[in-house]
């Protein structure tokens, strides 16, 4: 019956300078969130009396509960040498800068972050002085605490711009990315279990281009989809 099926809304948020967008699949629409600043935010590092979002590149984003995350990236305002969060709560349509703990990891653009229950893990990226990083952090997000996670030798060489994904809560996917002087096309694998890296064999036939990639996880099926181009980018929403 009509009436018993469950409507599902898959949503894009896109964060592009201090516009926050959303693309609705349903419909096919854009609309533009205009998030304001959560007056009861303890943080004070970050702490700002301007009432909208703060204007951000080379950030990356996720979803956790209510929230869309907002992890690193280059702010005009920001005077800080330590990686940045916020959040913004969907449900309040508020945002908010957060004060985080532990080992800190320094300030970056470009990297990768992935989300495993409430952990959210960060590969690599390009710091302050455009040095290129390959070191892993994790930040649980129920403490806002980071930790870095030292892995076996044998992992991706220092990158930005590259695309990551997890699997089956336990395996990490590196790929691709860019270095200044080249692109890569490399596939990396890490055990989230052993920490132990490995290198995935190259498919014989349709090899992936060395340009920028945007990888998903289908649930329904173990297949990595690589997306080209540039215009894909945020995180996907899902409401039912």
């Amino acid at each position: 019956m009509a009436g018993d099926r469950q409507v599902q809304q898959i949503q894009c948020f896109a964060l592009n300078a201090n516009l926050t967008v959303v693309f609705d699949f349903r419909t096919f629409k854009w609309s533009v969130l205009s998030p304001t600043r959560d007056p009861n935010q303890l943080n004070t590092e970050n702490s700002t009396t301007d009432q909208s979002f703060p204007a951000i590149a080379g950030h990356s984003m996720a979803k956790w509960k209510n929230n869309i995350i907002v992890v690193a990236g280059n702010t005009r305002t920001s005077t800080s040498n330590k990686v940045s969060v916020w959040l913004i709560n969907m449900e309040t349509n508020s945002w908010s800068s957060v004060d985080t703990y532990g080992k800190v990891p320094i300030s970056r653009r470009e990297q990768s972050v992935s989300l495993i229950g409430s952990r959210l893990i960060m590969f690599g990226g390009e710091d302050n002085k455009r040095h290129l990083l390959n070191d892993l952090h994790i930040l649980d997000l129920e403490r806002m605490m980071w930790e870095e996670v030292k892995t076996e030798k044998g992992g991706p060489a220092p990158r930005y711009d590259h695309s990551a994904a997890v699997y089956a809560d336990q395996y990490l996917l590196i790929f691709g990315g860019s270095s200044h002087s080249t692109c890569f096309t490399d596939l990396y694998l890490l055990d989230l279990q052993t920490m132990w890296p490995k290198l995935v064999p190259k498919a014989k036939d349709g090899d992936a281009d060395c340009v920028k990639t945007h990888v998903f996880w289908n649930d329904h099926e173990p297949a990595l989809v690589l997306l080209r181009g540039a215009f894909l980018f945020g995180v996907l929403h899902e409401e039912r």
